[in-house]
């Protein structure tokens, strides 16, 4: 539903507007989206050159679907993964939960204070608390060597209680 009012290309943002309630947030976009972007906006403005919506649907004031967004996701999965045989297919929003977990799983494993970086993707995502941004947050099998390093650097400040 991003309407063309609201991204800037050339400054490298877009604002999502009342999304998860009445607010507004301003996501900044890297140089390689941005050129992506531009490229795409390029090809279809002679198709919809007065068009609301950045990603039309097939009238230029109507946005995708989310229909279309989940169908076509499924559609390229299947391209991609013909051999796929789960019995749960992801979802497009599946993106969005390991994008949380992989930074915040990235952070700790890079040493960083989570608890410090946590407001700053709790602010990305659209969150109102640091518990909602947490949800998404796993311990997955990649993470536990981080982990268990982590936890032996705690050793030396608990001591050893005597018998």
């Amino acid at each position: 539903m991003l309407r063309c009012e609201n991204i800037s290309l050339r400054e490298g943002w877009f604002d999502v507007v009342q999304s998860k309630g009445p607010k507004t947030r301003r996501i900044y976009i890297n140089d390689e989206l941005s050129d992506f972007l531009k490229n795409y906006n390029k090809k279809i403005d002679p198709f919809y050159p007065e068009r609301e919506f950045f990603f039309p649907g097939y009238d230029s004031h109507k946005h995708l679907s989310e229909g279309f967004v989940s169908g076509n996701f499924h559609r390229f999965w299947d391209l991609a993964f013909p051999d796929f045989t789960g019995d749960i297919y992801p979802r497009a929003y599946d993106l969005r939960h390991h994008f949380a977990w992989a930074n915040i799983n990235r952070w700790a494993a890079d040493g960083m204070d989570v608890n410090v970086m946590l407001p700053y993707l709790m602010r990305y995502m659209g969150h109102q608390t640091i518990k909602q941004t947490l949800y998404y947050f796993h311990f997955v099998p990649d993470f536990y060597t981080t982990f268990q390093c982590m936890e032996l650097s705690l050793e030396d400040v608990i001591p050893e209680v005597p018998e």
